[in-house]
């Protein structure tokens, strides 16, 4: 706030009114700390802190968020201490079906303080229509939702191959040995029961996103005769030599691979590798392909690896070692 100002921001109508005060001072001198109250308009309850900076101003609301009082747990955070906040690199996209608003701001506060990225819906058929469409790097899923439970999206997560081997955590207030043992079998990666910890919500989000790096790690080189792909390193190598593309080519190029032999058509390219959301015509594979055989075939208008079927698609063929 400005010098000698006083400022209130209602964070709702029935909980606390968080005031800062900052100290008169000229600008030769150095900034002098915000003194900041949290009272309530009921019961006296007040709480004191220094801070130098909004951003600490912003802990200190979520310190008190986290310790769960009675008065504080369910407030939202003011949209003043937003975006600007945050890192701008995002260490992963998570989608949260959830139908409760307050657990909704709990999560993403906790993650965007991670650098995650939150989508949330609090139906199952819009999250499920829009992993569908976007896809994710990790769901964080309830149960009791007002129209699919959340046992059943998980069910079809795992039955959709796109979407099969993104990490699913249930959290959910569901806490039985039943529903517990239910969920794990049904594929999810892990289950937390409310009440949760938001620090360990997002250690446990953390070590889930851990174990599916080392997988793909593991299992995500691609090789053939005089051709290799490795997804981790974002790197092909062609006859002994490294081949630069752009993450769009990388992208087109792992798929096919990924599948050899199987012929894919341009919508299906489109859906797998441009998503759902795109506003692209399908003769943009074309183009892209062409680049790519550009980039890695000898002879690009006699391919090797990345042919076309005649009114149908393309298809990666693993090269024999004699047509080298």
């Amino acid at each position: 706030p400005a010098a000698g100002r006083r400022r209130s921001l209602n964070l709702d109508s029935t909980v606390p009114t968080l005031t800062a005060t900052c100290p008169r001072n000229r600008a030769a001198q150095p900034p002098k700390p915000i003194r900041c109250n949290i009272t309530t308009t009921g019961p006296p309850l007040i709480w004191t802190a220094v801070v130098y900076d909004r951003r600490s101003l912003f802990l200190m609301i979520s310190a008190l968020i986290e310790r769960r009082h009675s008065k504080l747990r369910h407030c939202r955070i003011p949209a003043i201490f937003d975006q600007s906040l945050y890192n701008a690199h995002v260490r992963g996209r998570i989608v949260l079906i959830e139908d409760e608003k307050d657990i909704v701001e709990l999560v993403r506060y906790n993650l965007r303080k991670e650098a995650f990225e939150l989508e949330s819906f609090g139906r199952g058929r819009d999250g499920l229509e829009h992993l569908r469409r976007r896809g994710a790097d990790l769901v964080l899923l309830d149960i009791l939702l007002p129209d699919l439970d959340g046992f059943e999206i998980c069910r079809k997560l795992r039955s959709d191959e796109r979407l099969a081997s993104t990490p699913v955590i249930f959290l959910t207030a569901k806490g039985e040995e039943f529903d517990r043992v239910l969920g794990l079998e049904l594929g999810a990666d892990d289950y937390i029961v409310k009440p949760f910890s938001p620090r360990e919500l997002v250690a446990r989000i953390k070590a889930v996103l851990r174990r599916k790096e080392r997988v793909t790690e593991a299992a995500g080189r691609i090789e053939a005769p005089g051709f290799s792909i490795d997804p981790a390193k974002q790197e092909v190598i062609v006859r002994g030599k490294a081949v630069e593309l752009s993450a769009l080519e990388f992208k087109l190029l792992q798929f096919l691979a990924s599948h050899p032999m199987r012929v894919f058509s341009r919508e299906q390219l489109l859906d797998e590798v441009w998503g759902r959301d795109r506003f692209v015509t399908p003769r943009t594979v074309d183009v892209h392909i062409r680049r790519v055989r550009e980039k890695v075939e000898e002879v690009p208008d006699q391919p090797r690896f990345l042919r076309t079927v005649r009114g149908t698609g393309y298809r990666f063929v693993p090269t024999p070692a004699d047509e080298l």
